[in-house]
């Protein structure tokens, strides 16, 4: 019996020594078929480059970062090779909602996808606009947005290398939303809508008065036309008239 169990390590023994000697082999078929790759030849460079990325919520912010990676080349081909980091470096908050619920935030040192949660995770989001000049496709970015929210959101990506600031001023022009509140004038309460610039408000349902029947809205004591593109924040107030 212990001579069996003998053989059987001897047998077990060399079996590992081809294996070694195989894979030693096969390496250094490897080596040699690349040039004799060695950590001698191959130049690592560090590369760095600065991005912008705008996320309108109705909050309107910017983030500046800085992505940094790892490049390594041989013989004139490049393959990035670690030391991925995004750093944000810079700011804005561009539209008054977002000054009222960030102004006690600095989003500068955080990772990307940090100030993302922060940003995303705000309550009653549902659609989300993102402007960016960062050389990644969109499925990429959709992950890093689905991956840093708590929300089922509708998501828009709009990727631009020559956003400038013209191009944003013109995006918050056009972003800019109004309210339009309804003065019932003594009848039942009806509650304040937000409009986009330039959209039509929707009618509401009509309020009601004990003893009068409701005319029409009006702003400065004129009919409202509900077809009228909204371009500031108005008043209506209703008109009646006794039963």
């Amino acid at each position: 019996m212990r001579k069996f169990k003998r053989l059987i390590r001897n047998i077990l023994s060399v079996l590992a020594i081809i294996i070694l000697f195989s894979v030693s082999v096969l390496i250094g078929v490897s080596l040699y078929n690349q040039g004799n790759i060695t950590p001698e030849n191959v130049v690592i460079n560090e590369r760095e480059a600065m991005y912008s990325m705008y996320i309108d919520t109705t909050s309107l912010v910017e983030l500046t970062f800085k992505e940094s990676y790892r490049v390594c080349s041989y013989k004139g081909s490049e393959n990035t090779c670690g030391g991925y980091r995004d750093t944000i470096v810079d700011f804005r908050l561009l539209n008054s909602k977002a000054k009222s619920e960030f102004k006690e935030k600095d989003f500068r040192e955080m990772s990307l996808s940090d100030a993302i949660k922060i940003i995303l995770n705000k309550e009653n989001i549902k659609n989300v606009n993102i402007i960016t000049n960062w050389n990644k496709t969109e499925e990429v970015i959709n992950k890093l947005i689905y991956d840093n929210t708590d929300h089922n959101l509708s998501i828009n990506i709009s990727i631009d290398e020559n956003i400038n600031e013209e191009f944003i001023e013109n995006y918050i022009d056009n972003a800019k939303t109004y309210k339009v509140k309804f003065n019932s004038n003594k009848g039942s309460k009806v509650s304040t809508l937000i409009v986009s610039k330039n959209d039509t408000v929707t009618k509401p349902k009509n309020p009601t008065r004990k003893g009068y029947v409701f005319v029409e809205w009006q702003l400065n004591k004129k009919k409202y036309n509900f077809n009228k593109p909204v371009t500031k924040d108005i008043t209506l107030k209703a008109k009646w008239k006794k039963k």
